[in-house]
Formats: C-alpha cells, structure tokens, sequence
C-alpha cells in the first residue's frame, strides 16, 4: 500500500480524470510508466501488448456500440473480436498469468469508453456464463446498460 499527501492524492485524481480511468488504474499506470526502464525485455513486450489491447478493447467498444441498438452482450461481443483478429496480441498481453486481472480492466474499458453501466438486479450486478460449447477468452461477464 502506498501512502500519499492530499496533494498528490488531488492531482492523481484530475489525472485519473484526464486519462479516463479511475485513480487506482491511473495510479498503477503512472507508476508503470516510471517503472518502465528498470523492467527487463520480456516485461517491457508484455507490458507494451498490454497497452495495446486495452487501446484496441475501447475502440472496438465504441465502434460495436455506434454499430446499432444497444447490445447489453457487448462485453462478450468485444472479447470475441478479440479472440477471432487479435488473439496474439491478447495471448502476449496475457503472458505470465495474468489474464483475469487484465480481462476485468478490459470490462471497465469497455465501460468506461462507452459510457456504459453493469446492469444490476436486486443490487446484484446481473452476470452471464458462456457456453462451454462456444469456446471464450472469458468464462462469465457483466450485462451493459447504456
């Protein structure tokens, strides 16, 4: 845990503003971003496709969603795209284990670049299963309401 004056805790949050991201994920990418010369090469190329998928899920987000009526599946939908063109990418991002974390911060891209909100039922967000017949990069996902 990192402890910080009000200041910084202020400036971090106009940055988390400016970036679109929250102040914790702004937080974690301020210190990346610092922390980037003393990662070794194989961190370096993880952390640069990590990067790059999570530009790739907000803009796939938005054009999915300017495509037509609201889906509340797009999260499902962003990730397919993903494992049909992007798969290497997402496989590098991925590498060392740590797919589950980057999948929940590709749902709040998705969110977050389309301004979208978990639908939630009896105050439980409401969560879908894919089929195990129809293979996935993600097991479960929120349902999205515009």
């Amino acid at each position: 845990m990192v402890s910080l004056r009000p200041a910084f805790i202020a400036a971090l949050n106009r940055s988390a503003e400016q970036l679109k991201m929250t102040s914790a994920e702004a937080a974690a990418h301020l210190l990346s971003d610092a922390l980037r010369p003393y990662f070794g090469s194989e961190e370096k190329m993880r952390l640069e496709a990590e990067i790059d998928l999570l530009r790739l899920a907000e803009r796939l987000a938005q054009s999915i969603a300017s495509e037509g009526p609201w889906d509340p599946h797009l999260t499902l939908r962003v990730f397919k795209v993903i494992e049909n063109d992007h798969l290497k990418l997402y496989r590098a991002a991925t590498q060392g284990g740590d797919k589950s974390d980057i999948n929940r911060r590709i749902g709040r891209r998705i969110r977050e670049a389309t301004g979208s909100a978990v639908m939630v039922e009896n105050g439980k967000p409401i969560t879908v299963a894919v089929s195990r017949r129809d293979p996935s990069l993600i097991s479960r996902y929120t349902l999205l309401a515009q």
